[in-house]
């Protein structure tokens, strides 16, 4: 596997010959024409793969670089901007292909663009009667062709001659976001013998139009057919395959073997990335990328993956402040709804991960709008629970419920096992932020039954965590103990830095609530470090919230307010009410236990109780009673605890033991 360069190594691309493929020009209206067309530009790209000297761009790549330098621009006055489409796409020379019919039958020529080198290097024109014979000349002549301009390739990929239209349907409906039809067009080939074209094609529409088990089929069987191909395409196919099949490190052997072989190919790159991250292996999938964007600038893609990697190693800030919004620029500029929506969405979850809540919930509204645009159900609903989960902690509880009513309406019409757990997921949310712990245990159980199921590691971790903290906090603390620590092995190997520390947080609090006072200051200590080093925010607030909890219990009062207070800054910075309210009870309690009623009734009188959860109003009501009861009021301070009660929903004994452990009841 390439290993990461130096900044000085990694700043000259020069080195590598870039060749991307233009979209095939075929005359208007004639559907059966551009579908050969597109199957021919596919195939020819692929072809261009097997030169391990170059790197040959990926479609997608020149799609967006001729949208941002020459948008619907066809005939000569798309030639005449090519050089700047070049530019865009990092190319030093383009691939011209033309088809059309004539009084013999079809007609392919193909010429070099954009390079002076080449420039005296005649046009391939080929020939034949039909499909079948145009495609004879073309895997005949086509080799010679590229190696008159110094490309050398190797075997023409394996495709039938009579799956070309089949194919190039499949990949048109593709490129109009249209995967469960061409899922359909391609399950009329026959699986005997298998094809990397239409194979990988398959792929792509059945993970588009998440058809979950017919992907889980198409990957065994190629996980299995390509083993042995040792093509760019083949090797990409394989490794796709197994990823959705077996174990990580399997897909990571097949793409260091390809790497070795064809070290320049982008595909390739990109792939060995994103599996490096999902096997937990974030910081070289970091050292990749930007070895790759020191190389392309303008790959929008590859932004995105550094983006969305940076944030899962707890690097927010770099992600939404440089990587993301590179991608967001260039998806703007290639008009990618599809590519935006997914960064936006990104940068919902950097933005959080800072404690910039309204910024993320700004970005994830937007993503939102254009994924129900685009008919993307399964994006609209996560963004749409991401927002949900932004308003619930700023306090917008109507809007929480509205969002996460839309939510479950699609999850519902999707109807996949995925989706199902999702929803029961959110339903635990709901019933969490009400403060009925009860019901958020059994739908945070029910999302876990079906995820581990699923197999799915990071959604197991995210349910395994909220399961443990219903068990706590119906103080169910042996449970609570055994979820964490499932959750916290599965988030190490995933590497998700983020998450480990809120797994151990969580277990500070349980320690605390045992009466394990050392333990939890050293946890929480050390998680207090991680999140300050590692500038999250959030976790930072949080551990400081739990000091001061700490503090408190082992009467160490001066010490409590001030990481109270600590706390509350940092909320307040981040437009966190349901945090804010959190530290500012806490700053009453310090206040009590110190007898300052004056001061706990200017702190109490400062929060606003309307946007309190269940359980923080009920410690809200018994923080306003207890100085009315210091005071002498004792009627006004009784009605204030039986309104307490009644919000609390607990029984006298219950009630008694919050009114006690809270603010110093008896």
């Amino acid at each position: 596997m390439p290993q990461p360069h130096s900044p000085a190594t990694a700043a000259a691309p020069a080195v590598t010959p870039r060749i991307g493929v233009l979209p095939f020009e075929v005359p208007a209206d004639d559907a059966e024409l551009a579908a050969t067309a597109r199957a021919l530009e596919e195939h020819l790209q692929a072809w261009l793969r097997t030169d391990p000297a170059i790197s040959a761009i990926p479609r997608r790549r020149l799609l967006d670089a001729l949208a941002r330098t020459a948008p619907d621009l066809k005939g000569d006055a798309l030639l005449r901007q090519l050089p700047d489409v070049a530019n865009a796409a990092n190319a030093a020379r383009l691939v011209r292909g033309i088809l059309q019919r004539d009084a013999q039958g079809l007609a392919l020529e193909l010429e070099w663009e954009g390079s002076a080198t080449v420039g005296a290097s005649p046009p391939a024109r080929l020939r034949g009667k039909d499909v079948s014979a145009l495609f004879d000349a073309y895997r005949i002549a086509t080799a010679a062709w590229l190696a008159a301009a110094d490309v050398h390739v190797g075997e023409p990929p394996a495709l039938p001659a009579t799956a070309l239209p089949l194919l190039g349907r499949a990949l048109s409906e593709l490129d109009l976001h249209h995967p469960a039809a061409a899922a359909e067009i391609l399950a009329a080939w026959s699986t005997a013998p298998r094809n990397a074209f239409l194979d990988n094609a398959l792929l792509d529409a059945q993970e588009a139009a998440h058809q979950t088990l017919p992907m889980q089929n198409t990957s065994e069987a190629a996980a299995n057919a390509f083993k042995d191909d040792h093509s760019p395409l083949g090797s990409e196919l394989h490794a796709r395959a197994l990823s959705a099949t077996g174990p990580d490190d399997a897909t990571l052997r097949t793409l260091e073997n390809a790497l070795r072989d064809f070290p320049r190919d982008p595909a390739l790159a990109l792939l060995d990335a994103q599996t490096l991250a999902a096997d937990g292996e974030g910081d070289r999938a970091l050292a990749l990328l930007k070895h790759y964007v020191a190389s392309d600038d303008q790959d929008a893609r590859a932004w995105f993956l550094l983006g969305r990697t940076s944030i899962q190693q707890g690097q927010a800030q770099p992600a939404v402040d440089e990587y993301l919004v590179r991608a967001l620029v260039l998806d703007t500029r290639a008009r990618d709804a599809a590519g935006e929506a997914e960064t936006r969405n990104a940068l919902g979850v950097g933005y959080e991960r800072l404690g910039q809540l309204d910024a993320a919930a700004e970005q994830y509204e937007r993503a939102a709008t254009m994924r129900e645009k685009l008919g993307d159900k399964p994006g609209f609903s996560k963004s749409l629970r991401n927002l949900a989960i932004v308003q619930a902690v700023l306090g917008k509880r109507d809007l929480t419920e509205r969002t996460l009513d839309r939510a479950k309406a699609v999850l519902e019409g999707l109807g996949d096992r995925a989706s199902l757990a999702d929803l029961a997921n959110d339903r635990g949310a709901v019933a969490e932020e009400r403060g009925d712990f009860a019901a958020a245990f059994a739908s945070y159980r029910e999302a876990l039954v079906l995820r581990q199921q699923l197999d799915v590691p990071d959604l197991v971790a995210e349910s395994l965590d909220n399961v443990a903290f219903s068990s706590y906090q119906l103080d169910q603390f042996d449970n609570a103990l055994v979820y964490w620590e499932q959750a916290l092995a599965m988030y190490r190997k995933l590497d998700d830095r983020g998450r480990m520390l809120h797994v151990e947080q969580s277990m500070a609090m349980l320690d605390m609530a045992r009466g394990h006072f050392s333990a939890a200051g050293e946890r929480l200590q050390r998680t207090l470090k991680a999140a300050e080093d590692g500038q999250l925010t959030e976790g930072t607030a949080v551990a400081l919230v739990n000091l001061a909890e700490l503090s408190l219990l082992e009467g160490r009062y001066a010490d409590a307010g001030s990481a109270a207070a600590r706390a509350g800054k940092i909320f307040r910075d981040r437009s966190d009410q349901r945090g804010s309210a959190e530290a500012a009870l806490l700053g009453v309690r310090v206040s009590l236990a110190l007898g300052d009623a004056d001061g706990a009734g200017r702190a109490i009188a400062a929060i606003a109780a309307a946007q309190l959860n269940t359980e923080q109003r009920a410690a809200w009501l018994l923080a306003t009673a207890r100085p009315e009861e210091l005071g002498g009021d004792r009627r006004r301070a009784t009605a204030t605890l039986d309104e307490a009660a009644t919000v609390a929903s607990l029984d006298d004994a219950g009630f008694i033991e919050l009114a006690q452990r809270r603010f110093g009841w008896r």
